[in-house]
C-alpha cells in the first residue's frame, strides 16, 4: 500500500468555512443596514408630508381668518391680497364658501379639473400672496412646484373641492 502525500502550494488554499460563514455574515449586516436606512428616509419623507398638509390646513383657516373668505374663492383679489395684480393671482372666484374645480360653478355643477382659471387652481397662488405658504411659483404655469406645490414624496396634492 503507498501512501501518497501531497502538499499544497499557497495559492492553492481555499477558505475555511468560518471564513465564509464570516463574510456572509458581513454582507448580510451591510444588506440590512441598507434596507432599514431606505425604510427611514421613506418614513421620513411620509411624516414631511404629513407636516406638510397640517401646514396647508393651518395657512387655510388663517388665510379665512383675515381675508374673510376661502383662498381660490375670494371676491376681489387684486385688491384684497398684496401683489395680486396680475394672472393667474387675480382670479377671482364667486365667494360661495366652496373652492371649486370650475370657475363661478352653480351648487350642483359638475366638478372638472383645477386649471390657472379655476377656483381649485388658483388657492395655493392665493395662499401664496397672502404669505401663508410658500414653494409656489405661478410663473411656472399649472404644475407641481409651480402653481401647484411640491410634496417631499416627489409628488403634488390640489384642492378640488372645499367647504369652510
Amino acid at each position: 500500500m503507498t501512501n501518497v502525500h501531497t502538499t499544497m502550494r499557497p495559492s492553492e488554499r481555499g477558505f475555511t468555512l468560518v471564513e465564509l460563514a464570516i463574510v456572509m455574515v458581513i454582507i448580510g449586516l451591510l444588506i440590512g443596514g441598507v434596507l432599514k436606512g431606505q425604510e427611514l428616509i421613506g418614513n421620513a419623507r411620509i411624516t414631511a408630508t404629513v407636516a406638510q398638509f397640517k401646514a396647508v390646513d393651518a395657512a387655510l383657516n388663517g388665510f379665512q381668518d383675515k381675508y374673510n373668505a376661502l383662498p381660490g374663492d375670494i371676491v376681489a383679489p387684486d385688491t384684497r391680497l398684496p401683489d395680486c395684480l396680475a394672472a393667474p393671482c387675480n382670479v377671482a372666484g364667486d365667494g360661495n364658501g366652496r373652492i371649486h374645480g370650475t370657475p363661478n360653478a352653480a351648487a350642483n355643477a359638475a366638478m372638472v379639473a383645477p386649471t390657472n382659471a379655476n377656483e381649485a387652481g388658483v388657492a395655493y397662488t392665493h395662499l401664496s400672496a397672502g404669505e401663508f405658504i410658500g414653494g409656489v411659483s405661478p410663473d411656472q404655469g399649472f404644475v407641481f412646484g409651480g402653481m401647484l406645490p411640491r410634496l417631499p414624496t416627489n409628488t403634488g396634492g390640489s384642492f378640488i373641492s372645499w367647504a369652510g
